[in-house]
């Protein structure tokens, strides 16, 4: 990857809702085949030829899509991300509804349903796992690498973990609980224990990833949450350090 400083969140790729539908489907098998080769090799061991050929596609459809390598790079963060925003939008506006997700009930002994609630809301909206963990590794390091990329990477890390926060705290309230710390505090301490739980998964070739998450999120979350004393405050209201 040349170092350059990447496009602005808003000017990343071309505008997809104006392909057509056959360049709309090369690009996302485009896409897809980075996504894939990325995993396996690595941001800057991967080539534009690896993922033609991943693809299925020669380099001519290549450069029809993305200008260079960072174009590509662009777009699948920018893919990610979307991707990302999308399921937390779903848990924000289903949370309260009941969950599928193995992580329901896990909080039993440990704090009361509500709360068993709240983590199986978390646990579905986060698609950690060997693929999501290797991508969103590599490409934290191709901006860390680069310093021309912060930017970009950082505008969209900002919309990530804001909208996370506000499904969070959404979610909390349905439940009758509200956060004893800033919310983007409580976002960090628990996504960074399933992210830890996902590498120490990965290392260790445990088959299970939530492993570790569900022995510590249920004491994590009950000693920084607290009773909502007036449900009627909106659900907008975020706590503050001096509260």
């Amino acid at each position: 990857m040349t170092s350059r400083r990447w496009a602005p969140l808003v000017a990343a790729g071309p505008n997809v809702r104006q392909l057509s539908a056959r360049r709309l489907a090369t690009r996302t098998r485009l896409l897809d085949a980075a996504r894939r080769v990325f995993v396996d090799r690595g941001v800057f061991a991967a080539t534009v030829e690896e993922i033609c050929d991943a693809a299925g596609f020669t380099r001519g459809a290549f450069y029809s899509n993305f200008s260079d390598k960072d174009s590509l790079i662009e777009a699948v963060l920018l893919r990610e991300s979307d991707a990302i925003l999308e399921m937390l939008t779903e848990l924000a506006e289903h949370a309260g509804s009941g969950s599928d997700s193995p992580a329901s009930g896990i909080c039993a002994g440990s704090g009361g349903d509500d709360l068993g609630e709240v983590l199986a809301q978390f646990f579905a909206a986060q698609p950690l796992g060997r693929e999501h963990y290797l991508i969103h590794t590599e490409l934290r390091l191709a901006a860390m690498r680069d310093p021309g990329a912060h930017v970009f990477f950082n505008e969209i890390s900002a919309r990530q973990w804001s909208r996370m926060a506000d499904a969070v705290l959404v979610t909390l309230r349905r439940a009758g609980l509200e956060p004893t710390v800033p919310t983007e505090d409580l976002v960090e301490i628990l996504y960074g224990i399933l992210e830890r739980s996902t590498v120490r998964a990965l290392v260790e070739d445990v088959t299970d990833v939530d492993l570790l998450a569900r022995r510590l999120l249920p004491t994590v979350l009950a000693a920084l949450t607290r009773p909502v004393a007036d449900r009627s405050l909106p659900g907008s209201w975020i706590v503050t350090p001096d509260q």
